[in-house]
């Protein structure tokens, strides 16, 4: 190598060097975001989780949803049963046609519960996702799937009077 070659390369290595620690400086200096250890919110979690979802897979859309949450680990076995029914979805539906969001709560700041209708040739499905905040950062505290039309259809037959046909 030439020696102008070399001395360039130091003087880039030395400026990168010194400038890093007063990145680091000023980025702790910050108040940290509301947000979860990935720096997302629920939200944009779930957006990417959708995301995911189409793209690589249910079982690695499921791994994203719960990578904020470290006690996760624990429960390996349920979360292994769930992505091993999420993956089977398509084969017991048909394709999967997009989401309707269907309810966004916030309870003191606390808990949040993110739930979309999902729409599969067969039948729709809700997926619901809860996330809890003990201090400042969101972490995925559950996520499961099931079908809301179980529990409406049942809570609409109760209500139903039958009156006999007169013709």
């Amino acid at each position: 190598m030439k020696p102008t070659t070399i001395t360039i390369l130091l003087l880039a290595m030395s400026t990168g060097l010194l400038a890093a620690p007063e990145k680091r400086k000023t980025e702790k200096a910050e108040k940290p975001a509301e947000t979860t250890i990935k720096g997302k919110k629920p939200e944009q979690m779930v957006a990417i989780f959708f995301d995911l979802f189409r793209s690589r897979g249910p079982a690695q859309a499921v791994d994203y949803i719960f990578s904020n949450n470290p006690n996760i680990y624990e429960r390996q076995d349920s979360v292994g049963a769930l992505k091993e029914k999420v993956g089977k979805l398509e084969e017991m539906l048909g394709k999967e046609h997009g989401q309707v969001l269907i309810q966004d709560r916030q309870f003191a700041d606390t808990i949040r519960v993110i739930s979309y209708l999902v729409k599969y040739d067969r039948q729709p499905l809700r997926f619901t996702f809860v996330f809890y905040k003990a201090e400042n950062r969101w972490v995925t505290y559950q996520f499961n799937f099931d079908d809301p039309m179980d529990e409406a259809t049942t809570r609409e037959t109760r209500s139903l009077s039958f009156e006999p046909v007169v013709q």
